[in-house]
């Protein structure tokens, strides 16, 4: 009966601590903002604080040379005003992150503000700056999206999706906003790596939400070993039982 007692308990446990990370999940967002315009220089890296002052990332400019390509190569990360963070190639003086020719993207590597160490975040939303890449027709204004994570911040990662959200001809900015995402402290943007409506891509990146979890993972460790132990010395104790 103790046994059985322990099992429900630890069972309660788990319960707990799924209904604790639920309630405590907390949400951060960051703004990319500057009162100048600023170009960058290759292989510049810009930091950022949350504006709760929680959580801190470190954010670079990178490209492709196509889409087959998986050997980055650093760029210059700009931050202009209110638009955000764009991204300037060798053989491109474009100002945003686009898909015209090569391909750019924007490396965040998170990490906890006060202590340093890696933070794994899974993102929420992300809004656009919109540019249009081709002024003579406004039909090629668009800002379609890859996401990545995993890996360290000078590799591709992996390829989670590609997002599609067409704004309208005279829209300045999107917003795309995330359900269920992996949870990593390396993200990428990337200006469409598919590019399956053919439209040039081209933005700016204006501010990003993420959510964490603060449960520390070695506790559902714990949690669930416990669970495991005591339901084998229940089943253990029932086996010895006299008949």
């Amino acid at each position: 009966m103790n046994t059985l007692k322990t099992l429900i308990g630890a069972s309660g446990l788990i319960i707990a601590l799924g209904g604790w990370s639920a309630a405590n999940a907390a949400t951060y967002t960051f703004n990319f903002s500057s009162n100048s315009d600023s170009d960058g220089s290759p292989g510049n890296t810009r930091n950022f604080t949350d504006t709760s002052n929680t959580l801190s990332v470190a954010a670079k400019g990178w490209y492709l040379d196509s889409a087959s390509d998986t050997s980055p190569a650093q760029a210059s990360l700009g931050l202009y005003t209110t638009n955000g963070l764009g991204v300037k190639n060798s053989s491109d003086d474009a100002h945003y992150v686009d898909n015209s020719g090569r391909i750019d993207f924007v490396s965040f590597a998170f990490s906890n503000s006060k202590g340093g160490a890696a933070q794994n975040v899974s993102i929420t939303s992300i809004t656009l700056t919109i540019w249009d890449t081709d002024s003579s027709s406004q039909t090629r204004k668009d800002a379609d999206i890859t996401l990545g994570y995993d890996g360290v911040a000078g590799d591709l990662g992996t390829i989670l999706n590609h997002y599609t959200q067409d704004p309208s001809n005279n829209a300045s900015s999107v917003t795309y906003n995330f359900q269920s995402m992996p949870s990593d402290d390396v993200w990428r943007v990337f200006a469409s790596l598919q590019n399956n409506d053919g439209k040039i891509d081209g933005f700016k990146i204006q501010s990003m939400t993420v959510s964490t979890v603060p449960l520390p993972a070695a506790v559902w460790l714990f949690g669930s070993a416990l669970l495991g132990m005591v339901g084998i010395g229940y089943r253990r104790q029932n086996q010895n039982k006299p008949i």
